[in-house]
């Protein structure tokens, strides 16, 4: 997994690398039609998979060039609210954000698979694909491209030994 997750990550970097020197005037890859449209593309897709989201009850928390974070439909979450938040609490915080991230990596799954199927019909092509990457909770947004969180990816971690930091300038 993570000889694969190296690679996709090069890969990423090298073509959005490739993408931005497309798009700068004294570059001998300039080619402003090119950025342009993949500029344009991108926008497009993302507010098609944005669309698509909010139907199925997803609500957009953060939106990127080429990625968004989303709350699931509180439906979701009916029976572990009621656990936590009912007259008779049968479980502590800590359980209880557990379950819920735990709801949610299920849930993302889903989507992304979902997300998936729609690009490929947009798109008539297989390429264009949405990556469900981790779950950030809790999660503070501070502007844009800069948040920070407790970073969930294979499984639920609390632990605060690697904390996920983008756009934020920490002082020690």
């Amino acid at each position: 997994y993570n000889s694969l997750n190296s690679k996709q990550k090069v890969i990423k970097l090298y073509m959005n690398s490739f993408y931005g020197v497309t798009g700068q005037s004294d570059s001998p890859f300039y080619t402003l039609a090119l950025a342009g449209g993949v500029t344009s593309a991108r926008r497009e897709n993302i507010k098609l998979v944005i669309e698509f989201a909010k139907k199925k009850g997803f609500r957009i928390k953060y939106g990127d060039t080429d990625s968004l974070y989303l709350t699931c439909p509180d439906s979701c979450y009916e029976k572990c609210d009621l656990a936590y938040n009912g007259r008779k609490s049968t479980i502590s915080k800590l359980e209880y954000w557990t379950k819920m991230v735990t709801i949610t990596m299920g849930v993302m799954e889903k989507l992304r698979n979902k997300v998936n199927s729609f690009l490929r019909l947009k798109t008539r092509s297989g390429y264009l694909k949405m990556a469900y990457e981790e779950v950030l909770f809790p999660v503070v947004f501070t502007g844009k491209k800069k948040y920070f969180g407790t970073k969930h990816e294979d499984a639920v971690n609390f632990s605060l030994e690697d904390p996920f930091i983008r756009g934020i300038d920490t002082v020690k």
